[in-house]
């Protein structure tokens, strides 16, 4: 049992919750215990078709439908070449590295956690790669290497992650490979060895991750924040927040973009784990969300739609979690400022808060862009009915 499990809203969403952790489970073995070293889409929150199976959600933590993350198994002190293409007419707004010791998938010591959920060896994003003029990269890892970039890692297995930010779902991930350049015989490989591995651990694993909300930004309570605190490696800002609402109140938070390439709002359930992207509005990038009229965002969270432009639906939950996201930063940016006003207030009384400000624009209620069609068509991006 858990504290968040015997609230209402975790317990209606504990099966999925279960669903999401359980197939996490199942792709991090299989990027572990394969034959030979390669890149997998690790973690999903929409339901995807993969090789003729349709893919549930695979997720932990707060994961982000702004993201494509994808993973890969080493041995660390062998010899690894990754290379990549990115399209650069349509890049991602950020692309990031990451290399954990051990294998990937398990939150180190939660009384101690940190925002980034997983240790890391190494962590850097495309500003440290040559890129050529036709988007062509490439990075060593291991042993000894000329390579521009090379990152060196110690003995024992080592995971590698691969997470590209898309400030607009037209954006184009980077095309990433990677090849083994010590001669190896291919490991062995039983599919019901694979089973075993993954039935033996499916009980750590999601009651790992089910604590994880608990120690999460060292223990939010309701209607509270966490940070904005620094990315290791520098690469950006999160902060957590966490909401209990009544029916008739919102959560208004309002925020500076602070010159980030990135900034990212999404709403999670009390297990953080986040909805299908298709068919909820829990998530804003910034092409979909609409600038206060001081250049600022506000966003609103609430169970029913309140007509605002920023609105993050809850999905009927009355609490649960959300993350702030600001990536791709200026060099020399800091945490200052990025937080402007955090407080709950009444479906009634949005009007009476705009009267008082000049920058929020949720007292628009004639805005075409926030009725239904509207949210859906600048959601993809499209900007005319065909």
């Amino acid at each position: 049992k858990t504290e968040i499990g015997q609230t209402p809203d975790g317990a209606a969403t504990i099966a999925r919750a279960v669903e999401c952790m359980t197939n996490s489970l199942i792709f991090k073995e299989m990027v572990t215990y394969r034959p030979a070293t390669d890149i997998l889409w690790t973690t999903e929150d929409t339901p995807r078709a993969w090789h003729g199976h349709i893919v549930g959600c695979t997720g932990t933590a707060g994961d982000n439908p702004d993201n494509i993350y994808r993973g890969a198994f080493l041995r660390g002190g062998e010899r690894y070449e990754v290379s990549g293409r990115f399209d650069l007419k349509r890049r991602a707004s950020q692309f990031i590295i990451q290399l954990g010791p051990g294998e990937p998938g398990f939150a180190p010591k939660l009384a101690g956690l940190k925002p980034e959920a997983v240790e890391t060896l190494a962590v850097f994003d495309e500003r440290e790669l040559e890129i050529a003029p036709d988007g062509i990269f490439r990075f060593t890892i291991g042993g000894a290497s000329g390579a521009a970039k090379h990152v060196v890692t110690p003995p024992g297995p080592v995971s590698i992650g691969f997470r590209d930010s898309l400030s607009d779902w037209r954006q184009v991930p980077a095309q990433v490979s990677i090849r083994h350049l010590d001669p190896v015989l291919p490991r062995a490989y039983d599919p019901e060895e694979l089973r075993r591995r993954v039935v033996g651990q499916v009980g750590d694993y999601v009651r790992n991750w089910a604590e994880f909300p608990k120690y999460w930004f060292g223990g939010l309570k309701p209607n509270t924040y966490g940070g904005p605190q620094g990315r290791e490696g520098g690469w950006g800002f999160v902060t957590g927040l966490r909401f209990a609402l009544a029916e008739d109140e919102a959560l208004a938070v309002t925020i500076s973009r602070g010159g980030a390439g990135y900034t990212g709002f999404q709403v999670v359930d009390p297990w953080t784990i986040a909805a299908d992207a298709r068919n909820n509005l829990t998530s804003l990038n910034l092409a979909q969300a609409a600038p206060d009229r001081d250049g600022n965002y506000t966003y609103v969270i609430a169970r029913s739609d309140p007509g605002v432009s920023n609105w993050l639906d809850t999905t009927g939950l009355n609490s649960g979690f959300a993350v702030i996201r600001w990536q791709a930063t200026p060099v020399g940016a800091t945490k200052d400022g990025l937080i402007r006003s955090f407080k709950v207030i009444k479906f009634r009384s949005m009007g009476e808060e705009a009267e008082k400000s000049s920058g929020p624009v949720w007292a628009n209620r004639e805005d075409p862009r926030v009725t239904r069609v509207g949210r859906v068509l600048r959601r993809l991006r499209i900007d005319e009915v065909p």
